[in-house]
């Protein structure tokens, strides 16, 4: 195999040109390090925004489970409170009947006791009257 030399080409001039190669292959690989460090550090950067993102989304949820809870609390509350203030008023409509049969048994048992107190007996008539007649 007898290869003849090129003219014009010589050992300096493959030298030059060996290293402007390998001087373009570095700056290639310099230059896709860079750009890979790039996307990494981009990468991290939106990893680490979604972690911080993560709790904030889960405290959203929280609170509106908290909320919706609470409305709920807030209507049965309000639905007690209004059968407390019927029970109440019935109660108080109860202590006036009693309050008036009461009156009404001790006018009778001053009656019996005094022989004939019409004024107390009427008065009481008239009192148990109103009450079963309004209630």
């Amino acid at each position: 195999m007898n290869v003849q030399p090129i003219e014009g080409i010589t050992p300096s001039a493959l030298w030059t040109t060996a290293s402007v190669l390998l001087g373009l292959a570095g700056i290639a690989i310099i230059i896709f390090k860079i750009v890979e460090f790039r996307w990494k550090w981009v990468d991290r950067k939106q990893t680490e925004k979604a972690k911080g993102q993560a709790p904030v989304e889960d405290l959203d949820a929280r609170l509106k489970s908290i909320e919706s809870r609470l409305n709920s609390i807030d209507e049965k509350l309000s639905s007690d409170k209004r059968r407390l203030e019927t029970l109440e008023r019935q109660q108080d409509d109860a202590d006036e009947g009693f309050r008036v049969l009461c009156k009404a048994t001790l006018a009778l048992l001053n009656n019996v006791l005094h022989n004939g107190n019409g004024d107390e007996m009427e008065a009481a008539q008239k009192a148990l009257q109103n009450y079963l007649i309004e209630k």
